[in-house]
Parts: C-alpha cells; structure tokens; sequence
C-alpha cells in the first residue's frame, strides 16, 4: 500500500515539474529578440513536441506573427493545430484571421464560439465588430446593422462607440436609408467632434447632401430636437467616475484591473486632447449618487482618485 502512495506522489511530482519545465522552455523562447531569431525559437519549440503546453502556446504566438506580416493563410493553418483549452483567445484571433481571408462565414461562426466561451469584455465587443464586418464585406448590410444594434443594447459596447455610429450609419446607407445614416453620421459628430472617424461622417453626410437624397432642413431640426431631449432627460446617460487618462491602452488595462479588484465594473474610452489619443478608465456605471459617493470613497482609500462623468 505504502509502494502505491509513493509511485503516485513520485508520478504526481514528475507532472508537475514536467508541466513546469514545459512553460520555463516556452519562457525562455519569449526571450529572443523579435524578427526571425523568435520565430526560430517557437518552430523549436513547436518541432520539439507540438502538443505540449509551450508548443501550443508556440503555434499561437507564431500565428500572431504571421497575422502581423499579413500571411494569413499560413496563420490560419496555426491556429488550427491549436488544440489546448487553455489558449481561449484562439477563436477571437481565428476571427480575425478569416475575416482577412474574406471567409465571412467561418469569421461569423468563430466570433460568435468565442463570444459564448469568454468573459473578456474588451475582445467580444471586438468580436461583434467582426461579425458585422463580415456581414458588410459579403453584402448583407441588414444582418450587420441588426448586429451592431445587440452590441449598441448589451454590456458589451465600451471602447468603440463612435465606430459603432459610424458603421450603423455606414450600413443605413448601403441600404438606401440615407435619413436613418445621416443621423447616425450627425450622432457621431456631435458626440465625438474630435474623433477621426467624425471627419469622414462629415465627408459621407456632404456625399449625401450634394447627391440631394433627402430634406436636411428637416433632418437637422430633427437630430437637434432629439439630442436636446435625450440630454434633458438623461435617460440614456450613465453615470461613472473617471479615474485616470494614459497614452498607452495598456496602462489603462492596467488600472482598470485594479478597479475590477476592487469590486466594480469599468470601460476604457478614447479621446483627443491637444493632439494625442488618451484612453479614459471609468469606473461603472452607478444606479445613482449615493452609489456614486461610496465608490468615489472606496478608490480613494486604494489610492485612486476619480470625479464623476455622464457617458452613454
């Protein structure tokens, strides 16, 4: 009995230094310098024992490169080898990775697996994006419009509001619903006047005009009346406290993983300010003031300051 417990505890220790001394040789690969010497180091890796943790995790990275130097082919036929549940971005890069092959369905069907599988916010919201991408690259405007409403309605829609205008406007107007684009267009112009996509709504909204598709006497009231009501009533509007602005998307991923330890929600929007793109932490949104104040006092004590914003 004795002899078994020892085999095992022998067995047991052996997986795990092997688990161990797997990741050390994927880690040490991480090392090389970037080009083709790290390239080198994962095919390594890869030819040592593909399915082994580091070799997965060396198939994926190699895939990533390949998506960077634009062979897409050769990424796809990566990602694919990857087997390894532990890798669950796989099907958010395979996404990617057909949508640039200009498979629209396989794009679809991997970004709607990877939208069920994961709970990182930022890359779903980028996966509905990819969704209606593909929808758009094969014509099917509607489907993509109806796309990116379920994005404009759900939990999910964050960093990338003003590209959410802009393609809903984009698809209005591929399906001859120049009033319902041009709002969208106007939207994000009011909304966002600084955003570099604002200046091609302006273009397309002047497109529209000089093409004389509809009453933009009309329009305009309309949009006005409609962005005075929504202000006025502030139904759509939330609340957040704003805690900190950086150059680098990754020190803003980095405080917002603070404030998810803390306990609250938060998203990361861009703006411009004298130039330069700044990505925003907010934490939220709060149901109301009292909320608010708790939680203006909760950061405070780990050391984040913040002051409260209204964004939709």
């Amino acid at each position: 009995m004795k002899y078994n417990i020892l085999l095992i505890f022998l067995l047991f220790v052996s997986l795990l230094f092997g688990a161990i001394e797997d990741l050390q040789d994927f880690e040490t690969a991480k090392q090389a310098k970037i080009g083709k010497e790290l390239q080198a180091k994962y095919t390594e890796l890869i030819e040592k024992d593909a399915q082994s943790y580091s070799g997965q995790l060396a198939l994926f990275e190699l895939a990533k490169i390949s998506m960077l130097n634009r062979e897409y082919e050769k990424a796809e036929a990566l990602f694919r080898q990857i087997f390894d549940e532990r890798i669950t971005d796989k099907e958010f890069w395979l996404a990617k990775c057909y949508l640039k092959l200009e498979d629209a369905t396989r794009a679809i069907i991997s970004s709607q697996n990877f939208i069920c599988d994961s709970s990182d916010i930022t890359k779903i919201e980028s996966a509905y994006f990819i969704i209606a991408e593909a929808y758009i690259i094969s014509f099917q405007y509607k489907r993509a419009l109806n796309t990116l409403e379920s994005l404009r309605t759900s939990a999910y829609i964050q960093n990338y509001i003003p590209l959410m205008y802009f393609k809903k406007g984009y698809c209005q107007e591929k399906l001859k619903k120049y009033t319902g684009a041009v709002t969208m267009y106007k939207k994000l112009k009011l909304e966002y006047p600084y955003h570099e996509l604002s200046f091609i709504a302006e273009e397309r909204i002047y497109n529209i005009q000089d093409s004389e598709l509809i009453d933009f006497e009309v329009l305009e009231k309309r949009v006005v009346k409609t962005t005075k009501e929504t202000l006025k009533s502030g139904n759509e509007l939330k609340m957040y406290l704003q805690a900190g602005a950086f150059g680098a998307v990754k020190n803003a991923e980095k405080l917002g993983s603070k404030i998810t330890n803390i306990g609250y929600s938060y998203i990361i929007f861009d703006k411009m300010k004298n130039g330069k793109k700044l990505y925003c932490v907010a934490a939220g949104p709060f149901e109301n003031s009292n909320k608010v104040k708790n939680a203006i006092s909760k950061l405070k004590n780990n050391q984040i300051n913040s002051y409260m914003i209204k964004r939709y």
